[in-house]
């Protein structure tokens, strides 16, 4: 451009300038987040052109500086470089650019700093229905819309979404009543009368949260996180005509089934097909079920370790010192080096090598199997879960009377061999009876010495019970556990975890332990003291009857159960936590009380009184989230020492004894 075109064109108040003639001015007020929306204001340029003009002044060689509108300058350039187009027609440097010229006496960072500061964004409302009209109105596509706009093609979803919400609440939320998190709450639901009814219908400020709206109105659909869901499969559900909705303002993309029927009954088809597929292997049965905890309802029997055959122990004793070896030279290596990583690699292989070793050597009584069967479950993960070796009340009762039969015509097969080698004429009953008395209290004199056989003794009549299903009596020692363990009657699948934990333990003990029963002595004896003092504690818990039955509320063993809680420090926050399921179960003013014992909003109490069952369980888990509140039950209580009466007279002596 000449200068005469340039003084010509500068006296009007708007004009063109070619694109390659502008550049930014020093005096422009923005600075922070410059880069910000560049995307979706070249989108904008691209297919609507230019709406607004840039404000710009005479510098020397026929340039302009762009006094305001920086962004929409920097959007140019973008497409200019990019070699985008404006409606059809290429931005290169002589692309006409609409601008207008401010006075000389005009101040530059003022007129930036009020284009910046005067513009008010548009309230969301009014976004929501413009690009409602957009997609109804002029049939355009979500993705169609986001392109033309440089916005991504969720935030369009998301946006159309919101539109669908009733009236009403649209309403409200155009006046600020509504907050977005609440709307993008109200927005799962796409009736309008459910939508109503939870903002409307609230009676208390608290109910119309949006996690509380979210709640409300997904309670009677699965999540997409559901065990069931996982396991059939979202696409599964779907094809099967499964409806759903999708949170689309959820970070994860949640998804709430609305048809529990229909998943239930394709969980229940996949389950029984694996169930079918399953060899036997000499179980008695085979039950699928979609019950959570259901295997805890039979009782069990446990496979049994081995010792492996000369090869393989051989084989194990070589890959044990090759372990030991490792762990020496691992010592000596940087845990950055290639060294390192190559022994830990190796040690990773014989690790596996040993387990597949000793797993071959694991295996369950072929007796006890033929009685017993497997659960199949779906874990939380979604995967199929076997729990093998479960019995029933009735094959229960017959393993123990296979387990306990003897001859009946006289004496078992070893009495009778004792007999056969004694020598010299039979000893009277009397006789026999005194001469062992004698010998039972020479035995518990020469026990009383040896703590080590001591502890072996009082293991195995609770090892014998625990792990073999022996009667009380197989043992010398008369101790034994008569408790079966406690059943839930209501299984809470967020509390299950103390269960999981104890038979996970169990199962590591009866692997541990010698497969016959009869080699449980001498296993016994050959036992480390730190590993029998293990197997003690283990055997000892398993005695400890803290299960309060409705027919035994004043049992006087609880006192004791309290003094052994103490002295361990039982913290039962470690294994319950507030559930959905157990305040479905108890009262509601238990739900009441639970939330005035954590502090809670004596407003919210009253409210609860007047809420629906599900609304007022839904407020208690809100309000005791982040406690450490436990039901009364569960709680830690005060032991008191025991007291003497003072009234009692004092304890004589060994002198005023013989003194009398």
């Amino acid at each position: 451009m000449s200068k005469v075109i340039a003084k010509a064109a500068v006296s009007a108040t708007e004009f063109s300038v070619p694109l390659g003639k502008l550049k930014p001015s020093e005096k422009n007020v923005r600075r922070v987040e410059s880069e910000a929306g560049l995307d979706e204001l070249a989108a904008s340029l691209e297919h609507h052109g230019q709406i607004q003009n840039l404000t710009v002044r005479v510098v020397e060689k026929g340039f302009f500086e762009v006094v305001a509108g920086a962004r929409r300058f920097a959007a140019l350039k973008r497409l200019m470089k990019e070699g985008r187009s404006i409606k059809g027609v290429k931005v290169t440097k002589d692309f006409p650019v609409r601008v207008r010229h401010v006075d000389e006496d005009d101040n530059d960072t003022e007129l930036s700093l009020a284009e910046n500061m005067v513009r008010s964004n548009m309230h969301p409302a009014d976004e929501i229905a413009a690009f409602k009209r957009l997609h109804e109105e002029e049939n355009m596509a979500p993705e169609a819309i986001a392109d033309r706009f440089g916005i991504s093609h969720m935030t369009v979803r998301r946006r159309l979404k919101l539109a669908n919400v009733s009236p009403r609440i649209l309403a409200e939320f155009r006046e600020d009543k509504v907050t977005l998190d609440q709307m993008q709450a109200l927005a799962l639901s796409d009736d309008h009368e459910a939508q109503e009814n939870a903002w409307f219908e609230a009676e208390y400020e608290w109910a119309r949260r949006a996690d509380n709206l979210r709640q409300l109105l997904t309670d009677e659909k699965v999540r997409g996180s559901d065990r069931l869901v996982k396991f059939v499969g979202l696409d599964a559900y779907i094809a099967a005509n499964g409806t759903y909705i999708r949170d689309l303002f959820s970070d994860e993309d949640s998804v709430f089934l609305t048809d529990r029927v229909l998943l239930h009954k394709l969980a229940m088809e996949k389950l029984e097909a694996a169930a079918a597929e399953i060899d036997r292997d000499g179980w008695k049965w085979v039950v699928p079920t979609l019950e959570t905890g259901a295997q805890h309802t039979f009782k069990r029997i446990h496979a049994k370790r081995t010792e492996p055959g000369d090869e393989d122990a051989a084989r194990m004793s070589s890959l044990a010192a090759r372990y030991d070896e490792i762990e020496a030279e691992i010592e000596a290596v940087d845990t950055d080096g290639p060294e390192y990583a190559a022994l830990s690699e190796e040690a990773a292989k014989i690790d596996a090598e040993m387990d597949e070793i000793q797993n071959r050597y694991v295996a369950f009584d072929p007796l006890e199997k033929s009685l017993a069967g497997i659960v199949l479950s779906v874990g939380y993960d979604g995967k199929i879960e076997a729990h093998e070796g479960r019995v029933t009340d009735e094959d229960w009762a017959e393993l123990m009377r296979l387990q306990s039969a003897e001859p009946m015509d006289g004496a078992s097969g070893t009495e009778a061999k004792e007999e056969a080698e004694q020598e010299g004429p039979a000893f009277s009953f009397a006789v026999i009876e005194d001469l062992t008395a004698l010998r039972s209290v020479a035995l518990s004199l020469a026990v009383a010495e040896r703590p080590d056989v001591a502890l072996c003794a009082i293991i195995h009549p609770l090892a014998s019970t625990l792990f073999y299903q022996s009667y009380w009596g197989d043992s010398a020692v008369e101790i034994s556990s008569r408790f079966d363990g406690p059943r839930q009657s209501h299984v809470d699948p967020n509390n299950q975890g103390a269960f999981a934990a104890l038979s996970q333990l169990h199962d590591e003990w009866a692997e541990e332990l010698p497969a016959d029963k009869s080699a449980l002595w001498d296993w016994l004896i050959s036992q480390p003291q730190s590993l029998l003092m293990q197997l003690l504690a283990y055997v000892t818990s398993r005695s400890i009857n803290a299960w309060q039955q409705r027919h035994e509320r004043g049992a006087k063993r609880f006192h004791h159960v309290e003094q052994i809680a103490t002295a361990v420090s039982l913290d039962m926050n470690q294994w319950w936590k507030p559930s959905e399921a157990f305040f479905n179960r108890v009262p509601k003013a238990i739900g009441i009380a639970a939330v005035q014992e954590v502090g809670g909003n004596e407003e919210v109490c009253k409210g609860m009184e007047k809420d629906t069952k599900a609304d007022a369980v839904t407020t208690t888990l809100h309000s005791l989230r982040g406690t450490n509140w436990l039901p009364q039950p569960l709680r830690l209580r005060p032991v008191e020492p025991t007291e003497v009466d003072d009234e009692e007279p004092e304890q004589k002596g060994a002198g005023d004894i013989a003194a009398e």
